[in-house]
């Protein structure tokens, strides 16, 4: 099924014309599929994010292997000290 967004027509008064009276149009809802290019730059979004969020990943499971090692006292130092810090602070 392709991707596409949903457009929504809030309620609306129609006016009256000569041959209808005036009356409210309820909420429509109109669905518009994306255009091939809407699709690749879609595609291009998600994999930039699920790189995003793997690296985020990687980089906790680090600093938690990080933190485990200064719990129990065989963190090395100044390396792994150095990098527990900058992985806290994000650089």
């Amino acid at each position: 099924m392709p991707r596409h967004r949903t457009i929504v027509y809030p309620r609306k008064w129609i006016e009256a014309t000569a041959d209808t009276k005036g009356y409210w149009q309820e909420e429509s809802v109109e669905r518009v599929d994306f255009t091939p290019e809407e699709e690749r730059d879609w595609d291009a979004r998600e994999a930039k994010h699920i790189a995003k969020m793997e690296a985020r990943r990687e980089r906790e499971d680090r600093l938690t292997e990080l933190h485990a090692k200064l719990a129990d006292g065989t963190l090395s130092i100044p390396d792994e000290m150095m990098e527990m810090l900058r992985l806290e602070r994000g650089i």
